[in-house]
């Protein structure tokens, strides 16, 4: 590798090691609960934190990634971030005055404070895209890294005084941890939410947003759909371990969040600039492979070495099997075909995954869920593997089509 490879594999290690502090709060927050609750409150807490992953995952779709997209094509100002960040605070006030609604008519105390939150977590995740748009990748890194200290450290201090928090109230501290890192990002990088500018911003972007979007719903009626309906053929319990078994693969997790968010403004700037063609499958490919191969790696440790894990999940643990291993090779396959994705993305063609995506919403839901009925964790696993398989190969047919398309210079092959 050359001197300029080189240059542009260390500009994306304080990526990577933004999404790993960034992700063990979020990872520390599962260990903390499962070592507090019983299994089926495990559930409960995975049923809670799926709307919030809905909730983060649609406002980087709608307004994240467009804005690093943007900002790789033709630049973003302070102005037009604090746009995007107030437009996307607002949005996620309507998921907090849900949460008014359900803790005055309902007992769901867990999921209603969670959505209360929303607006400050929303707010401190967008902190974080604004800082990678501006290159300043250490703000980033340092708030993340206060809401993971002040996490542990309450936390900790807590579990060591023998107080066992319930769901509810693990949630709000771990929203109070996310405020105080937000208001020290926003200080820090001058950006605060505004009210003005949200059209301009919207007419900048929409043309990404929207399919980005559209291709973040269906595939969150995938995987949610599946967490929300997995208690109703098992139970909240069966749930909890499953949980359980996905936090334990946050690593890998980790490492493909993280290569999404560097690939994406590269691929887009080489697809524009015609570098690579206006297909850069080269890149696409290896991306996804160095990433399955790490994740492989991953699954074959979990494998042989199954028990490593257990004593900080608790009674969620008990019983999972193979089944981290196998979520592991799952999430290989998934992170091969992410490589296709990023390139279908970069090159402004995430209508035909949007497309996609809706024709495999019954393969992803119906299969894990008809072999958790029918058998046992281990052949859930499978299924979820074979769910990953048929993905990947469905994004990677999308890109090879799009190449037979366009004249062989056009491709980097």
């Amino acid at each position: 590798m050359d001197r300029r490879g080189i240059l542009r594999l260390v500009r994306h290690v304080p990526t990577v090691i933004d999404q790993a502090v960034s992700s063990g709060s979020n990872f520390l927050l599962a260990v903390l609960v499962a070592r507090s609750v019983s299994a089926a409150d495990f559930g409960y807490f995975a049923v809670a934190t799926s709307l919030y992953w809905i909730a983060l995952g649609g406002m980087r779709s709608l307004i994240a990634e467009p804005l690093l997209i943007l900002q790789a094509n033709s630049g973003a100002s302070r102005s037009t971030m604090s746009a995007a960040t107030g437009l996307a605070v607002s949005l996620a006030g309507i998921g907090g005055l849900a949460g008014v609604v359900l803790i005055l008519t309902t007992g769901l105390d867990a999921i209603s404070w969670l959505l209360i939150s929303l607006p400050i977590l929303i707010w401190q995740d967008l902190l974080r895209y604004c800082a990678f748009s501006l290159g300043r990748h250490g703000e980033a890194l340092l708030s993340d890294g206060v809401w993971l200290l002040a996490l542990g450290g309450i936390g900790g201090v807590l579990l060591v005084l023998g107080h066992r928090p319930s769901v509810t109230e693990w949630l709000l501290l771990w929203a109070a941890c996310a405020l105080l890192a937000a208001v020290l990002a926003s200080s820090r990088l001058r950006l605060w939410p505004v009210r003005t500018g949200r059209r301009a911003w919207w007419s900048r972007s929409r043309r990404q947003a929207s399919p980005m979007l559209g291709g973040f719903v269906v595939t969150t009626a995938r995987e949610n759909l599946f967490v929300f309906l997995l208690p109703l053929v098992t139970s909240f319990a069966v749930l909890g371990q499953v949980k359980a078994a996905m936090v334990v693969n946050g690593p890998v997790s980790i490492l493909m969040t993280a290569a999404s968010i560097s690939a994406l403004p590269m691929l887009a700037r080489r697809a524009g600039a015609g570098t690579e063609g206006p297909v850069p499958v080269r890149a696409g490919a290896q991306l996804g492979f160095v990433m399955a191969a790490v994740a492989g790696c991953y699954g074959i440790a979990l494998l042989v070495f199954p028990s490593v894990w257990g004593h900080l999940f608790g009674a969620a643990w008990v019983g999972v099997g193979a089944l981290p291993a196998l979520i592991a090779f799952s999430t290989a396959v998934t992170c091969f075909g992410q490589g296709a994705v990023l390139v279908l993305m970069a090159i402004g063609e995430p209508g035909r995954l949007l497309r996609a995506r809706l024709w495999l919403i019954p393969v992803g839901v119906l299969l894990p869920l008809g072999a958790a009925w029918v058998g046992d964790l281990a052949t859930l696993g499978v299924a979820l593997v074979v769910v990953s398989v048929i993905h990947s190969a469905v994004w990677w047919w999308l890109v090879m089509r799009l190449v037979r398309r366009v004249p062989a210079a056009g491709v980097a092959l």
